[in-house]
């Protein structure tokens, strides 16, 4: 409410810009206005005291403008009722769905937020949080649920045996058809060997004559041998790609599906959300109607998938059942 009413008002920060939750925040969390002088200290106040400790104090250095104990008051109520705004990069270890998710009023990224003490985690709209619900109006959403929400469509959607069986398919159809073009390398190495040979063969005649001495020819017929056996090396193995069968059963593909949903349930932060950025491009949230995900998976897997390849990027579609019901946060109003 009051930076509704000082932006509604015209009233200005001093650097000339709309008011705030955030800026609005750092005053009221500022010891400055004590009359206090805060050396090797932080902007912004750690609910948890940490960063406190490192920081010197000096009181009583300018007139205060507000009591210690008017302070030291608005700042408990800032921890038990407010709401804390965490940057992505700042929690990168928590957040799964950082740096992907946005909103789907405002096309605002979603950041972490922390509500009651850090009793609830939430994702909340960027200007929802730091403008109010003047300048969006989404509210917040569990992290936990929509987290869960986005998993399971994964594990729904991709990580299926049917989808996998298909995919392992197309793999095979793609290596198949890269066959084709091996009848042209081994047409290619064979000449290279001919030439090779060629020239082995001159350098064997020369020798033969006594035109030039074996310590002169030695190293090169070394470094020809050597090109040779390469040459005939890589022709093996296209060979044997032209006899070998692929082959990925069923019980390969059900073991790969349980291995990758079992990483998307319980592996480490890091390897889940690496796995979700693998598969995801963006999700878009509408607190009012649910959500979307994005899938930016090469189109010949989106095809295993059943996923449009045309048009744009396949995507799946949240419910508002999925999602969690919204909430209001406290103090943005």
């Amino acid at each position: 409410e009051i930076i509704k009413k000082f932006n509604a008002e015209g009233y200005k920060t001093r650097a000339g810009r709309e008011w705030t939750n955030t800026v609005l925040y750092y005053m009221l969390t500022n010891e400055t206005y004590t009359g206090m002088t805060v050396f090797n200290g932080y902007r912004y106040w750690d609910s948890k005291g940490g960063k406190e400790q490192k920081a010197i104090r000096v009181e009583g250095t300018h007139e205060a403008l507000v009591t210690r104990e008017q302070f030291e008051k608005a700042r408990q109520v800032l921890k038990e009722r407010g709401f804390t705004v965490t940057h992505p990069r700042a929690v990168a270890s928590d957040y799964l769905l950082s740096c992907i998710l946005y909103c789907g009023l405002c096309n605002a990224k979603m950041l972490g937020t922390t509500a009651k003490g850090g009793q609830f985690v939430y994702y909340g709209c960027q200007n929802y949080l730091k403008k109010g619900r003047q300048a969006c109006a989404a509210g917040l959403v569990g992290r936990d649920r929509l987290e869960g929400a986005v998993i399971d469509t994964l594990k729904d959607d991709v990580l299926t045996d049917a989808n996998l069986t298909e995919l392992v398919h197309l793999i095979n159809e793609e290596a198949n058809l890269s066959r084709g073009t091996s009848a042209k390398r081994l047409g290619e190495t064979d000449t290279q060997l001919k030439a090779l040979n060629g020239r082995l063969d001159k350098l064997y005649v020369a020798l033969e004559t006594g035109h030039v001495d074996m310590a002169d020819l030695g190293p090169r017929i070394k470094a020809l041998r050597a090109q040779i056996e390469t040459a005939e090396a890589r022709k093996r193995e296209i060979s044997a790609e032209e006899t070998t069968p692929l082959k990925f059963g069923g019980t390969q593909v059900r073991r790969a599906v349980e291995d990758m949903r079992e990483l998307l349930s319980d592996g480490t932060t890091l390897e889940r959300k690496s796995r979700i950025r693998g598969w995801l491009s963006r999700i878009e949230v509408d607190t009012k109607r649910g959500g979307t995900v994005y899938y930016k998976m090469p189109p010949w897997i989106q095809k295993a998938m059943g996923r449009p390849t045309t048009g744009g990027p396949g995507r799946s579609v949240l419910s508002i059942d999925q999602i969690g019901c919204v909430h209001t946060s406290w103090g943005l109003d």
